[in-house]
């Protein structure tokens, strides 16, 4: 027997002599695997155990490594998908006939906002409040979706900056959570939203989603705990000098604990039959590895 990661990137130990009956179906994160039965290696209530894939239970997490990690440092943030966020929703005033974009539902201080388009040099852009929205004038765009990784992770950046909440205690990043009403626009924007999530879990980002309904109203729901999302969000969050500073540092301890956690349990494990031990842990350590939790 030998420890590796499966055909799904999962860290576990394939046993020749386990009966394969059935193929299993989980859903990691939004990661949807279906393998035969293995030990694989999980990690609750901090601590490592080697059991059976088949028993994999709720809030279990299991140690993923991603086939070939994206460059975040690379990256920037394409300033145009905040404008093309911004012209999401559009108006038309029937006194004056003159169309309008606007953000539904929203309560945020526009104090800050224009702060930010004045950030990104945008200072033409008028932000007012009315009685049921915020109207945006001059603003002269046209929503397109993105189509590339990066436009995504901009995209998906600026979504976070208007519609979304940055979570964590003392400006330790912790997730993110985006709310974004599903009204008046594009039929096909939903699925173009999911589509999204798929397309940036291949270069192994992964984003929680769900569609929800709040008084009547669809909201789609993103959620974000991948800490290579949340260090590049936070990075690029540094550009805005009126929003709060956050940094990634408490999740990224985190990781880095349960991984040396896992290599010291592979350590101490004591199955004769597992043939590659020393090989396998210089190979854990250089590597990127994700928990994703079933």
């Amino acid at each position: 027997m030998k420890i590796q990661f499966d055909e799904n990137q999962l860290l576990s130990i394939y046993d020749e002599k386990l009966p394969q009956l059935k193929n299993y179906q989980y859903i990691l994160d939004w990661y949807q695997i279906e393998t035969t039965d293995r030990l694989i290696f999980t990690y609750q209530k901090r601590a490592w155990k080697l059991i059976n894939l088949k028993n994999l239970g709720d809030g279990m997490q299991v140690a993923f490594s991603p086939k070939a990690p994206i460059s975040t440092d690379s990256l920037t943030f394409d300033k145009d998908q905040f404008l093309n966020i911004l012209s999401l929703f559009q108006g038309f005033n029937e006194e004056t006939w003159i169309k309008y974009h606007f953000l539904p539902f929203w309560n945020w201080d526009i104090v800050v906002l224009k702060a930010l388009l004045t950030t990104l040099n945008y200072p033409e852009i008028n932000i007012e409040k009315t009685k049921w929205w915020t109207i945006i004038s001059w603003l002269k765009k046209t929503f397109l979706f993105p189509e590339t990784a990066e436009d995504h992770l901009s995209f998906l950046f600026a979504l976070a900056l208007i519609y979304g909440k940055f979570e964590g205690k003392d400006w330790n990043l912790k997730s993110i959570k985006i709310h974004l009403p599903l009204i008046w626009i594009q039929a096909q924007l939903e699925e173009k939203l999911i589509n999204m999530c798929k397309n940036l879990q291949k270069i192994w980002l992964f984003i929680k989603r769900n569609t929800d309904y709040h008084a009547e109203k669809k909201i789609f729901q993103f959620q974000i705990n991948d800490f290579e999302l949340l260090t590049l969000f936070a990075s690029w969050n540094s550009l805005f000098k009126d929003l709060p500073q956050r940094n990634t540092e408490l999740i990224s301890n985190q990781n880095t604990t349960i991984k040396n956690q896992l290599i010291s349990f592979i350590e101490e494990t004591t199955i004769p039959a597992i043939s590659n031990k020393e090989q396998i842990l210089p190979i854990l350590k250089n590597l990127t590895l994700k928990f994703l939790k079933y």
